[in-house]
């Protein structure tokens, strides 16, 4: 251990002569040892050889810092020429800054910015060139595009909602460059004619968009569900639909001022159904075409014993396909909570027609289940793959059809 308490007493030339060369021995290894030095100054050195670690006194005089790792290439520190990391970076946590016309965000200490607030935004501030942010949103307000100085994607303002995010390159000079826009509902900034396009959130019963909507994607979200009258327009105008309510049972419908859907039927409706709650609409030759035309239903209790579960659905034209499932509710046979199967069945008639045994069939307007037995009905059991009697109040039925 070379430590010195930096003092040099009255002695003998000796003595003083001895002290001096342990002085300069303690300077010249940075105090080290593997015990601290008992008397310390602010910004004193100390190698630790003890935990292998180069460490400075605070400027308080209080306790020791940390600066690197003896023995090691730059103190084990990343060069500013790069190099490789071996662990986590750890960053700071997000800053709250409320929206104005002049978001500084340039000015934050962080590179992690919830910005809350309503209040539009016209710039980001004015910061190096370089520099980089990453914005949150806590709810809605309009980020207005400027070629210049507030380049976005799309060339087009963007109304945000809560948890939307983008990372934003300061280009100098107050202009900032967003290299990537993220909706927090996972849908994408919607690229309409001219690029002035961005999710619209609806929130009434009832909307019309205009002509000058195309492109646009709206976003429904009223849980007692929603309707849209598509405008008497000419070719090319086009939509994006989403229903975004919580329940199923909250129907989108989308119906066309005087016009017929391709395939038949004046209206479309839209249920909050994973797979199936997103809808294009385009006018091309006078006809409204939708994406897809799909409608699942919610789980029913199946009814048992010569009589008829009805699923409505209202659309005005039989189904080009449909498919009956059991949802499990109660544990029985191998199937759990939850678990879904496809049934087959020994009469299929899409005009209506009922057959004999276990069968279902679909009209304009509803789905028909009929099943012969009284509380069961035959299955099969998914883990052993033997056929099985499953009782009706442990499934319910689901049906899904395409139009």
């Amino acid at each position: 251990m070379t430590q010195h308490d930096y003092n040099i007493g009255n002695a003998s030339g000796a003595t003083v002569r001895t002290d001096l060369n342990n002085l300069a021995g303690a300077i010249a290894t940075h105090n080290s040892g593997g015990t601290a030095p008992t008397t310390t100054y602010a910004y004193m050195f100390w190698a630790d050889t003890a935990a292998g670690l180069l460490k400075i006194r605070n400027g308080a005089n209080t306790s020791w810092v940390t600066v690197g790792v003896l023995d090691s290439t730059n103190l084990a520190l990343l060069a500013l020429t790069g190099g490789s990391l071996t662990g986590a970076i750890e960053l700071d946590a997000f800053a709250d800054l409320a929206s104005g016309g002049t978001t500084d965000i340039g000015a934050q200490t962080t590179n992690f910015v919830r910005v809350t607030g309503v209040t539009g935004i016209t710039s980001f501030g004015t910061a190096t060139a370089g520099v980089w942010r990453i914005l949150r949103f806590a709810g809605a307000l309009t980020i207005t595009h400027n070629a210049v100085s507030l380049i976005l994607p799309t060339a087009a303002s963007i109304t945000t909602a809560a948890n939307d995010s983008l990372l934003a390159i300061s280009l100098g000079s107050g202009s900032w460059f967003v290299a990537i826009y993220q909706r927090g509902d996972g849908t994408p900034l919607a690229g309409g004619a001219g690029g002035a396009s961005a999710l619209s959130l609806q929130t009434g019963t009832t909307h019309s968009p205009a002509v000058s909507d195309t492109g646009k994607t709206f976003s429904y979200t009223n849980a007692a569900g929603c309707a849209v009258s598509l405008p008497a327009v000419s070719d090319g105008i086009n939509f994006r639909m989403i229903n975004r309510a919580t329940t199923s049972a909250a129907i989108l419908t989308i119906t066309a001022s005087g016009r017929l859907f391709s395939g038949g039927g004046s209206f479309v409706k839209i249920q909050n159904e994973p797979g199936f709650s997103v809808v294009e609409v385009m006018c091309v030759s006078s006809v409204w075409e939708t994406s897809t035309r799909k409608w699942k239903t919610d789980p029913k209790a199946v009814a048992a014993g010569n009589t008829t579960d009805v699923h409505s659905h209202g659309l005005g034209v039989n189904p080009t396909t449909m498919q009956l499932f059991y949802r499990c509710v109660n544990s029985q046979q191998g199937w759990q909570p939850g678990q879904e199967f496809a049934v087959d069945q020994m009469s299929y008639d899409l005009a209506g027609t009922a057959g004999s045994g276990g069968h279902y069939w679909c009209g304009v307007n509803s789905v028909n289940v009929n099943f012969t037995r009284v509380g069961v009905y035959d299955g099969v059991n998914p883990t052993t793959g033997n056929q099985a009697t499953l009782t009706a109040g442990n499934f319910r039925t689901r049906v899904v059809v395409t139009f």
